[in-house]
Protein backbone atom coordinates (compact mmCIF):
# COMPACT_ATOMS: atom_id res chain seq x y z
CA UNK A 1 0.00 0.00 0.00
CA UNK A 2 1.36 3.54 -0.92
CA UNK A 3 0.17 6.47 0.44
CA UNK A 4 0.40 9.75 -1.16
CA UNK A 5 -0.57 13.52 -1.02
CA UNK A 6 -3.39 13.69 -2.85
CA UNK A 7 -3.74 17.98 -2.80
CA UNK A 8 0.21 17.93 -4.31
CA UNK A 9 -0.97 16.29 -7.84
CA UNK A 10 -2.27 17.52 -10.67
CA UNK A 11 -5.14 16.79 -12.82
CA UNK A 12 -3.24 14.75 -15.04
CA UNK A 13 -1.31 13.33 -13.00
CA UNK A 14 -4.26 11.98 -11.09
CA UNK A 15 -5.80 10.57 -14.58
CA UNK A 16 -2.62 8.44 -15.19
CA UNK A 17 -3.10 6.57 -11.70
CA UNK A 18 -6.52 5.65 -12.99
CA UNK A 19 -5.17 4.87 -15.93
CA UNK A 20 -1.70 2.52 -14.49
CA UNK A 21 -4.19 0.68 -11.90
CA UNK A 22 -6.66 -0.04 -14.84
CA UNK A 23 -3.98 -1.33 -17.10
CA UNK A 24 -2.84 -3.50 -14.16
CA UNK A 25 -6.63 -4.97 -12.62
CA UNK A 26 -8.88 -3.71 -15.64
CA UNK A 27 -11.87 -1.88 -16.03
CA UNK A 28 -14.46 -4.02 -13.87
CA UNK A 29 -12.20 -5.04 -11.00
CA UNK A 30 -10.74 -1.13 -10.41
CA UNK A 31 -14.90 0.11 -11.08
CA UNK A 32 -15.83 -2.37 -8.39
CA UNK A 33 -13.11 -1.63 -6.14
CA UNK A 34 -13.65 2.12 -5.95
CA UNK A 35 -17.47 2.02 -5.79
CA UNK A 36 -18.17 3.38 -9.33
CA UNK A 37 -19.78 1.77 -12.28
CA UNK A 38 -17.46 1.40 -15.52
CA UNK A 39 -19.35 4.01 -17.33
CA UNK A 40 -18.19 6.56 -14.68
CA UNK A 41 -14.44 5.10 -14.34
CA UNK A 42 -13.89 5.35 -18.09
CA UNK A 43 -15.16 9.03 -18.29
CA UNK A 44 -12.67 9.46 -15.65
CA UNK A 45 -9.65 8.19 -17.46
CA UNK A 46 -10.93 9.94 -20.80
CA UNK A 47 -10.38 13.41 -19.16
CA UNK A 48 -14.74 13.86 -19.80
CA UNK A 49 -15.19 14.97 -15.99
CA UNK A 50 -12.96 17.96 -14.79
CA UNK A 51 -12.44 17.14 -11.55
CA UNK A 52 -12.39 13.82 -10.18
CA UNK A 53 -13.30 12.99 -6.45
CA UNK A 54 -10.10 12.83 -4.10
CA UNK A 55 -11.21 9.67 -2.52
CA UNK A 56 -11.23 7.74 -5.95
CA UNK A 57 -7.51 8.71 -6.51
CA UNK A 58 -6.61 8.15 -3.15
CA UNK A 59 -8.30 4.75 -3.38
CA UNK A 60 -6.50 3.85 -6.50
CA UNK A 61 -3.27 4.91 -5.97
CA UNK A 62 -3.36 2.25 -2.59
CA UNK A 63 -3.48 -0.33 -5.22
CA UNK A 64 -0.43 0.40 -6.73
CA UNK A 65 3.13 -0.24 -5.52
CA UNK A 66 5.73 1.66 -5.35
CA UNK A 67 7.54 1.29 -8.81
CA UNK A 68 4.24 1.57 -10.33
CA UNK A 69 3.14 4.49 -8.61
CA UNK A 70 6.39 6.20 -9.62
CA UNK A 71 5.74 5.46 -13.44
CA UNK A 72 2.59 6.73 -13.26
CA UNK A 73 3.43 10.06 -11.98
CA UNK A 74 5.96 10.73 -13.43
CA UNK A 75 7.28 7.77 -16.08
CA UNK A 76 10.53 6.56 -14.07
CA UNK A 77 11.68 3.55 -15.21
CA UNK A 78 13.75 1.61 -12.04
CA UNK A 79 15.78 -0.40 -14.29
CA UNK A 80 16.72 2.35 -16.95
CA UNK A 81 17.72 4.49 -13.43
CA UNK A 82 21.51 5.33 -13.87
CA UNK A 83 23.56 8.64 -12.11
CA UNK A 84 22.44 10.97 -14.28
CA UNK A 85 18.78 10.13 -13.73
CA UNK A 86 19.35 10.07 -10.32
CA UNK A 87 20.88 13.70 -10.51
CA UNK A 88 17.93 14.71 -12.54
CA UNK A 89 15.31 13.87 -9.56
CA UNK A 90 17.42 15.15 -6.97
CA UNK A 91 17.54 18.62 -9.40
CA UNK A 92 13.46 18.50 -10.29
CA UNK A 93 12.64 17.81 -6.14
CA UNK A 94 14.92 21.53 -5.66
CA UNK A 95 12.91 23.14 -8.06
CA UNK A 96 9.38 21.39 -7.80
CA UNK A 97 7.99 21.85 -4.19
CA UNK A 98 5.72 19.11 -5.03
CA UNK A 99 7.08 16.72 -6.19
CA UNK A 100 9.54 17.27 -3.45
CA UNK A 101 7.28 16.39 -0.84
CA UNK A 102 6.54 13.31 -2.78
CA UNK A 103 10.00 12.07 -3.16
CA UNK A 104 10.88 13.29 0.59
CA UNK A 105 7.85 11.34 1.93
CA UNK A 106 8.27 8.32 -0.20
CA UNK A 107 12.45 8.14 1.27
CA UNK A 108 11.14 8.28 4.44
CA UNK A 109 8.54 5.73 4.15
CA UNK A 110 10.73 2.93 2.35
CA UNK A 111 14.25 4.05 3.33
CA UNK A 112 13.76 5.73 6.86
CA UNK A 113 15.68 3.54 8.56
CA UNK A 114 19.25 3.84 6.64
CA UNK A 115 18.83 7.39 6.14
CA UNK A 116 18.52 8.22 9.99
CA UNK A 117 21.75 5.94 9.89
CA UNK A 118 23.15 7.53 7.08
CA UNK A 119 22.45 11.23 8.53
CA UNK A 120 24.96 10.38 11.39
CA UNK A 121 27.70 9.08 9.03
CA UNK A 122 30.59 11.34 6.99
CA UNK A 123 32.10 9.61 4.28
CA UNK A 124 36.17 10.69 4.03
CA UNK A 125 37.36 11.34 1.11
CA UNK A 126 41.38 11.41 0.19
CA UNK A 127 41.20 14.76 -0.40
CA UNK A 128 39.86 15.07 3.06
CA UNK A 129 43.18 13.68 4.44
CA UNK A 130 45.20 15.32 2.24
CA UNK A 131 43.56 18.18 3.75
CA UNK A 132 43.61 17.47 6.68
CA UNK A 133 47.82 17.35 6.57
CA UNK A 134 47.97 20.48 5.07
CA UNK A 135 46.79 22.15 7.85
CA UNK A 136 49.02 19.86 10.01
CA UNK A 137 51.54 22.18 8.44
CA UNK A 138 52.69 24.17 11.89
CA UNK A 139 52.69 21.63 13.76
CA UNK A 140 56.04 19.68 14.62
CA UNK A 141 57.36 17.18 11.99
CA UNK A 142 57.08 14.16 14.77
CA UNK A 143 53.36 15.32 15.81
CA UNK A 144 52.47 15.30 12.13
CA UNK A 145 53.78 12.23 11.53
CA UNK A 146 51.94 10.83 14.38
CA UNK A 147 48.33 12.41 13.80
CA UNK A 148 48.37 11.33 10.19
CA UNK A 149 49.64 7.39 10.94
CA UNK A 150 46.84 7.00 13.59
CA UNK A 151 44.29 8.47 11.74
CA UNK A 152 44.83 6.78 8.42
CA UNK A 153 45.25 3.31 10.82
CA UNK A 154 41.73 4.35 12.63
CA UNK A 155 40.36 5.19 8.87
CA UNK A 156 41.02 1.88 7.35
CA UNK A 157 39.65 0.31 10.26
CA UNK A 158 36.52 1.93 9.72
CA UNK A 159 36.24 2.17 6.16
CA UNK A 160 36.78 5.76 5.66
CA UNK A 161 32.79 5.88 7.65
CA UNK A 162 32.81 7.91 10.18
CA UNK A 163 30.06 7.27 12.72
CA UNK A 164 29.27 7.50 16.55
CA UNK A 165 29.06 3.51 16.56
CA UNK A 166 32.05 2.78 14.41
CA UNK A 167 34.45 5.45 16.20
CA UNK A 168 33.92 3.89 19.74
CA UNK A 169 34.36 0.48 18.59
CA UNK A 170 37.37 1.15 16.67
CA UNK A 171 38.69 3.01 20.10
CA UNK A 172 37.30 0.25 22.39
CA UNK A 173 39.06 -2.65 20.15
CA UNK A 174 42.53 -1.01 19.64
CA UNK A 175 45.35 -3.16 19.96
CA UNK A 176 46.38 -1.15 23.54
CA UNK A 177 44.89 1.89 25.20
CA UNK A 178 47.66 4.01 24.34
CA UNK A 179 46.70 3.32 20.27
CA UNK A 180 43.38 3.79 21.35
CA UNK A 181 44.33 7.22 22.93
CA UNK A 182 46.41 7.97 19.72
CA UNK A 183 43.37 7.48 17.46
CA UNK A 184 40.62 8.85 19.38
CA UNK A 185 43.32 12.45 19.56
CA UNK A 186 43.40 12.34 15.87
CA UNK A 187 39.95 11.48 15.18
CA UNK A 188 38.97 14.47 17.04
CA UNK A 189 41.28 16.95 15.43
CA UNK A 190 40.42 15.79 12.42
CA UNK A 191 36.46 16.14 12.98
CA UNK A 192 37.22 19.84 14.10
CA UNK A 193 38.88 21.24 11.50
CA UNK A 194 37.81 19.06 8.49
CA UNK A 195 34.20 18.04 9.31
CA UNK A 196 33.18 21.00 11.78
CA UNK A 197 33.75 23.18 8.49
CA UNK A 198 31.49 20.75 5.94
CA UNK A 199 28.66 19.83 8.52
CA UNK A 200 29.15 21.41 11.69
CA UNK A 201 25.81 19.36 13.33
CA UNK A 202 27.10 15.96 12.37
CA UNK A 203 30.53 17.41 13.32
CA UNK A 204 29.29 18.04 16.80
CA UNK A 205 27.73 14.74 17.04
CA UNK A 206 30.81 13.07 15.83
CA UNK A 207 33.10 14.85 18.08
CA UNK A 208 30.72 14.49 21.41
CA UNK A 209 30.12 10.62 20.49
CA UNK A 210 33.54 9.38 21.85
CA UNK A 211 35.92 9.77 24.38
CA UNK A 212 39.67 10.34 24.74
CA UNK A 213 40.43 6.68 26.39
CA UNK A 214 43.84 7.29 29.03
CA UNK A 215 46.69 5.75 28.43
CA UNK A 216 48.57 3.40 30.99
CA UNK A 217 52.35 3.84 31.46
CA UNK A 218 54.29 0.81 33.04
CA UNK A 219 56.40 3.74 34.93
CA UNK A 220 55.39 7.02 36.31
CA UNK A 221 58.30 8.98 37.82
CA UNK A 222 57.95 9.94 41.54
CA UNK A 223 57.69 13.49 41.56
CA UNK A 224 60.68 15.20 44.28
CA UNK A 225 60.20 17.25 46.92
CA UNK A 226 61.65 20.40 47.15
CA UNK A 227 63.91 19.10 49.71
CA UNK A 228 65.41 16.66 47.66
CA UNK A 229 65.72 18.60 44.72
CA UNK A 230 68.20 20.78 47.29
CA UNK A 231 69.85 17.89 47.91
CA UNK A 232 70.94 16.69 44.74
CA UNK A 233 71.85 20.17 43.77
CA UNK A 234 74.24 19.98 46.74
CA UNK A 235 75.74 16.90 45.62
CA UNK A 236 76.53 18.39 42.15
CA UNK A 237 80.49 19.22 42.19
CA UNK A 238 80.90 20.50 38.80
CA UNK A 239 79.41 23.98 38.33
CA UNK A 240 78.21 23.66 34.63
CA UNK A 241 76.67 20.28 35.56
CA UNK A 242 75.19 22.55 39.17
CA UNK A 243 73.74 25.11 36.37
CA UNK A 244 71.96 23.14 34.01
CA UNK A 245 70.01 21.49 36.92
CA UNK A 246 68.90 24.54 38.30
CA UNK A 247 68.17 25.31 34.98
CA UNK A 248 65.92 22.22 34.64
CA UNK A 249 64.55 22.82 38.19
CA UNK A 250 63.62 26.29 37.49
CA UNK A 251 62.71 26.50 33.53
CA UNK A 252 60.74 23.17 33.46
CA UNK A 253 62.46 22.87 30.31
CA UNK A 254 63.07 19.67 29.00
CA UNK A 255 67.35 18.62 29.00
CA UNK A 256 67.11 19.56 25.07
CA UNK A 257 65.90 22.60 25.23
CA UNK A 258 68.34 23.57 27.90
CA UNK A 259 71.25 22.44 25.82
CA UNK A 260 69.75 24.64 22.84
CA UNK A 261 69.93 27.78 24.92
CA UNK A 262 72.68 30.07 23.21
CA UNK A 263 74.41 33.36 24.58
CA UNK A 264 72.29 35.73 22.30
CA UNK A 265 69.01 34.59 25.35
CA UNK A 266 71.46 35.57 28.08
CA UNK A 267 71.39 39.02 29.59
CA UNK A 268 74.03 38.60 32.36
CA UNK A 269 73.31 42.21 33.64
CA UNK A 270 69.62 41.67 34.34
CA UNK A 271 70.50 37.98 35.01
CA UNK A 272 67.66 37.28 32.94
CA UNK A 273 67.31 33.95 30.44
CA UNK A 274 64.87 34.60 27.43
CA UNK A 275 63.33 31.92 25.85
CA UNK A 276 62.32 32.82 22.17
CA UNK A 277 61.08 29.94 20.98
CA UNK A 278 57.42 29.82 20.55
CA UNK A 279 54.81 27.42 19.53
CA UNK A 280 51.07 26.17 19.97
CA UNK A 281 52.55 24.87 23.65
CA UNK A 282 54.83 26.67 24.71
CA UNK A 283 55.40 30.78 24.60
CA UNK A 284 58.55 32.55 25.22
CA UNK A 285 59.37 34.61 28.64
CA UNK A 286 61.75 35.21 30.34
CA UNK A 287 63.48 33.52 33.03
CA UNK A 288 65.20 35.45 36.35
Amino acid sequence: MTKIDINKLDSEQKIRILKKVTEKYGLSYVAQKLGVDRSTLYRYISGKVKKVPDGVIAAAAEMLNLEELSDALYGFKTVDVDPTTALSVVIKALRDEGFRNFFLTLLYQYMGDYLRTTTSTYIVSEDDVKKFETLLSNKSKSTKDMRLRYLRKALLELGYELSPDGIREVVAEAETPNIGRHMANSLKLFIKIIVREKNPALAHLLYSSFTVPKGKYKHRPENLSVEALKKVFEAIEHPGAKAYFLLLCETGLRTGEVYSITTNQLDLEHRIIKLMKENETKRGSDFH
